[in-house]
C-alpha cells in the first residue's frame, strides 16, 4: 500500500513549502522511521539560501531521532516502538563499507531512497537524509537504537557529535598535546569537549566575543580573537614558542588556512573539518609542509562506530548537549 508523508521541502532558494511525499512500501530488511527531531545542519542552511546547487526540491534533515513505526522482514534488532537516530546512507556490501569506511560508501546514491522524490508533487529533486519527512522507509542497517530516557533533541546531536568524533579520531590526540580549534560554532563546542577527554590543552579562535567567552566557559586553556589579534603570533605567545601540535578548521573561510599551518609545531596536524563555501584555491608553501613535516588531514561525515561512540557519550552525560540547542520550534 502506497503511503503519503508531509514533508518541509525548500522549493527554490529562500523559499520552503509543505508537501505531500510519497513513500516506497516497506520492504525486507527496512523500518519505518518516524521523525520526531530535526537538527538543522549548515549544508541545509546553504540548500536553502541557494549556496549548494542541488536540484529543488530539496529534502534535507540528516541529523534526527525518532521512533520506529514498522519493521520488515529480517529486521532483528529494532521493534516498533523502539527510538532511534539513523546514520549516513551507506549500502554495507562496497568494499570502503567492509573496510571501516562507511563514511566514504561509493553506493550513497544507488541505495533505496528513503523517500520516493520521483513522485513528489513537483517531480524529482534531490534527498539529503530525509528527516524532514513526517516519515520515511530506510534500511535497518543505518539505523541505531537510542535510549527511550533522553530527549529527542538530543538525539538529533547524535549525527554532528559522530562527525566531531571521527574528525577527534583523525586527528591522532595524545595527552598532553595543545590543539587548536579555529571557529566556535557547535562543532568547535564538540571538538573543545572531546579534545579535553583526549588530554589535550584547548586554545580557540573566534571573532566572536560571546563565543571566545563560551569557551573559556567550558574548559578552554586561552582564546583568540583573530580580527584584533595576529593568530599565529598569539599561538607563539602561548606555547613560548613551540606552536600547537594540531589544528581544526572548523569554518567555510579558507582565508585563516596559512594561518592555522603557520601555528603548527613540527610534525603537526592540521585537521580540515568544514566544507568550503567555495572551491578557491590557496597558496600553501610545500618546502614548509616538507621540512616540519606537517600532516593536512581531511576528514567527512562518520562512520558506524563513530555514532555508537556518540551515543555511548550522549548516554553517560559525558558531554553537555542543551549548550548547542539554540531553539526548538
Amino acid at each position: 500500500m502506497k503511503m503519503q508523508s508531509k514533508a518541509l521541502l525548500i522549493t527554490g532558494a529562500n523559499k520552503l513549502e509543505y508537501e505531500k511525499v510519497m513513500l516506497h512500501p516497506l520492504g525486507d530488511y527496512e523500518v519505518l522511521f518516524h521523525t520526531m527531531t530535526v537538527s538543522l545542519c549548515t549544508v541545509d542552511r546553504r540548500a536553502y539560501m541557494g549556496l549548494r546547487k542541488y536540484s529543488y526540491p530539496f529534502l534535507g534533515g540528516h541529523e534526527c531521532c525518532g521512533i520506529i513505526e514498522e519493521v520488515g522482514r529480517g529486521v532483528v534488532d529494532l521493534k516498533p516502538g523502539d527510538h532511534a537516530v539513523f546514520t549516513g546512507a551507506f549500502c554495507l556490501q562496497c568494499e570502503l563499507d567492509r573496510t571501516g569506511k562507511s563514511n566514504q560508501c561509493k553506493n550513497k546514491k544507488e541505495v533505496h531512497q528513503r523517500v520516493n522524490m520521483e513522485h513528489t508533487p513537483m517531480i524529482g529533486g534531490s534527498l539529503l537524509g530525509g528527516g524532514l519527512s513526517e516519515y520515511i522507509t530506510i534500511p535497518a542497517w543505518q539505523v541505531i537504537k537510542f535510549p527511550k530516557e533522553l530527549p529527542f533533541e538530543w538525539g538529533a546531536l547524535t549525527e554532528p557529535l559522530a562527525c566531531t568524533i571521527h574528525s577527534i579520531r583523525k586527528s591522532r590526540i595524545q595527552m598532553g598535546e595543545t590543539v587548536l580549534i579555529i571557529g566556535f560554532g557547535i562543532m568547535g563546542y564538540f571538538h573543545l569537549a572531546l579534545a579535553q577527554m583526549m588530554g589535550a590543552r584547548v586554545i580557540v579562535s573566534d571573532p566572536s566575543e560571546k563565543k571566545r567567552k563560551m569557551a573559556l566557559e567550558f574548559g578552554a586553556y586561552d582564546v583568540i580573537d583573530p580580527i584584533k589579534e595576529p593568530m599565529d603570533s598569539k599561538i607563539q605567545t602561548i606555547t613560548n614558542g613551540v606552536g600547537v601540535d594540531c589544528v581544526f578548521y572548523t569554518i567555510p573561510d579558507s582565508s585563516a588556512f596559512t594561518k592555522a599551518l603557520k601555528s603548527l609545531t613540527y610534525c603537526g596536524r592540521c585537521i580540515i573539518y568544514s566544507s568550503q563555501n567555495d572551491n578557491k584555491s590557496i597558496d600553501i608553501n610545500l618546502n614548509e609542509i616538507h621540512t616540519k613535516e606537517i600532516e593536512i588531514i581531511g576528514t567527512v561525515n562518520s562512520d558506524l562506530n563513530d555514532n555508537n561512540t556518540a551515543i555511548h557519550l550522549i548516554q553517560q552525560k559525558r558531554i553537555q548537549m542543551d549548550p548547542v540547542i539554540s531553539g526548538i520550534y
